[in-house]
């Protein structure tokens, strides 16, 4: 893979063309390569410029035997660093690694299924897998996965065009809802999707009906597990293409031009040696993980099945080894846990953060910024209700107090505030302008509330909001948008919130801020792609299109325990991007009030 983007499998249409691994310098195509090159040849450059004629045939031989032996002898070695242990054969100097994740372990998914641990109600259609079991197929290389419907539907509406496709094992991901990726044969119900898998490991397949068509949804919203899910390990071997490249360092702004490019990672298979790095341990703490199981055995006997349910969140100090927990890591860079109150601290520039969006980030705001902030308890101007007017669409802030104990913080509070955008969002833009306290970083989503607006309508109407929002903060306020967020159909059906328009609608966003910086150079805008974030992890919704609980009712998180783990990530990523622009300017400015860099363990 390219270690400036290690090849998305599935490239926004608009992306470029993937490049010619064998012709980037920074990353050769195989490590192996790597080893051989360095180790081998003092000066790939020198070469005899003489006529052959004038080349003696008696030298010509002794060259040519002695690059056959050299040959076999670098084969040979290969052969036994390959079969005595598959590490990398990356020199340790070079600031990167490629086993970040041990792929060799197989986590048997918790629960009776992906999306509910206490149900699962199999549907009247099957995944086609081997009969012998050997389900195999080659990392980055497309491969396609069979599903077939049941005589009894087939020819009928319940006979599903499309599904939606969830690998689990060292990585999570998600087929996206591209038309070119499935193939459905009305006649016979029978579905082709082409799912690639960006990297080596034991894998379990989900798949979920999925309804495409604008309001269709199954009767009764009766939601089903496709046949066969989860039960047959999918072994993804290795190839060129498979060969991820991590890097440990701190992200820094550059890493944050853009999308900063990464994938679901799996605590439980993070290579033991990696996981005692500042970075690591963070993650481990704050879920309550033990150090990952490795077995000493060598392949399939690598099996766990765990089947307890995951505490709820104000729980969750305890130890607790029961679900595979995943965390978003960028391939440049790594990020540490979330902690909003030990960020409010550090970055001394945060003195109001503004929420901007609809019931996607109000959840985020309530459900769970306050907790995070107040010891995992709810209350005003969080206490849910079902009132629109007193809480569903009402604006919210909070103080939050800061420890004063630095003598060159002067701030007292952090003030954080919530406005919800719908069709009357000019005025509540402008209680902006009457807030006591100037807005320094906003976080801002229009979501679901707008897509079904037309493409056009759409991309003018982003630029009618930025244009409006420039005029109530100040030029030196830091703003990142969220793009609109997936929705998990295996959870609940809504007639006009289809994976499809939903991805559609944060690549118009996007292309609009692009359009939009153009024209404001100075504006301080990032972009997250939170529908990449969340189609991956359709198990962490609460209710199918929000992402996180907050009522917190006990049997969502007996049924989904992992609520929030999207959010948490989205959320995660902001704070850095913060961070890492707060000390830029600092060293920019001169200023010493750098924290110092974290041990490497």
């Amino acid at each position: 893979m390219n270690d400036d983007t290690n090849e998305d499998p599935y490239p926004d249409n608009e992306a470029a063309n993937s490049e010619d691994l064998d012709f980037i310098a920074l990353f050769p195509s195989k490590a192996s390569d790597r080893t051989h090159r360095d180790s081998s040849s003092s000066d790939p450059m020198q070469h005899t410029y003489g006529s052959p004629s004038s080349i003696p045939n008696t030298v010509r031989l002794l060259v040519f035997v002695f690059v056959v032996t050299l040959g076999f002898v670098s084969v040979v070695m290969l052969v036994f660093a390959v079969r005595g242990h598959r590490q990398p054969l990356l020199p340790r100097n070079q600031g990167a690694v490629y086993d970040l994740l041990n792929t060799r372990l197989y986590i048997k998914t918790a629960g009776a299924s992906l999306l509910d641990q206490e149900t699962v109600k199999w549907g009247p259609y099957i995944i086609e897998v081997p009969g012998d079991g050997n389900w195999t197929t080659v990392a980055g290389e497309p491969f396609i996965v069979v599903i077939q419907c049941n005589a009894s539907i087939v020819g009928t509406g319940q006979c599903s065009p499309q599904y939606s496709v969830h690998l689990r094992g060292p990585v999570a991901e998600s087929v996206p809802s591209i038309p070119s990726l499935y193939s459905h044969n009305a006649t016979t119900g029978r579905t082709e999707i082409t799912v690639t898998a960006s990297q080596a490991g034991i894998y379990e397949l989900w798949a979920i009906p999925e309804s495409v068509g604008l309001p269709d949804c199954p009767d009764n919203n009766e939601h089903w597990t496709v046949g066969g899910s989860g039960q047959t390990p999918l072994y993804v071997a290795e190839s060129r293409r498979s060969e991820v490249r991590d890097e440990f360092r701190e992200c820094s702004t550059a890493n944050f031009e853009g999308i900063a490019k990464g994938r679901w990672i799996s605590l439980k298979h993070l290579n033991p040696r990696y996981t005692r790095m500042p970075w690591a341990r963070s993650h481990f703490d704050k879920e309550g993980e033990c150090t990952p199981y490795v077995s000493s055995e060598p392949w399939l006997q690598n099996l766990i099945s765990l089947y307890e349910p995951r505490p709820r969140p104000t729980e969750r100090r305890t130890p607790n080894t029961s679900l595979n927990s995943y965390i978003y890591a960028p391939y440049r860079c790594k990020r540490s846990a979330l902690n909003v109150s030990s960020s409010l601290e550090a970055i001394k520039s945060v003195q109001h953060v503004a929420y901007l969006g609809d019931s996607i980030l109000r959840s985020s705001f309530c459900g769970h910024l306050y907790p995070s902030l107040h010891n995992g308890t709810f209350g005003p101007p969080c206490d849910w209700t079902t009132d629109y007017k007193t809480y569903q669409h009402s604006q919210k802030s909070f103080n939050y107090p800061l420890s004063m104990t630095r003598e060159s913080d002067l701030r007292a509070h952090v003030r954080f505030s919530q406005y919800f955008l719908k069709e009357d969002w000019t005025d509540v833009l402008d209680g902006l302008s009457k807030d006591p306290e100037p807005v320094t970083h906003v976080i801002i989503n229009v979501g679901l509330w707008f897509t079904m607006w037309d493409e056009k309508n759409y991309m003018w109407f982003i630029n009618v909001l930025m244009e409006r929002l420039v005029t109530l903060v100040p030029p030196s306020a830091h703003i990142i948008w969220f793009s609109t967020s997936s929705c998990s159909s295996g959870i609940m059906c809504y007639g006009f919130f289809k994976r499809r328009p939903l991805r559609s609608h944060g690549m118009l966003a996007r292309r609009a801020l692009a359009t939009f910086k153009e024209t404001h150079p100075m504006l301080r805008m990032n972009f997250i792609d939170y529908y990449r974030l969340t189609d991956a992890r359709p198990e962490t919704s609460s209710d199918g299109r929000h992402w996180v609980e907050e009522d917190e009712p006990a049997s969502l998180f007996r049924s989904r325990p992992l609520v929030g783990d999207a959010d948490d990530a989205m959320m995660e990523w902001a704070w850095d991007i913060w961070r890492a622009a707060y000390e830029e300017d600092l060293l920019l400015d001169g200023d010493d009030r750098l924290p110092p860099p974290p041990p490497v363990l």
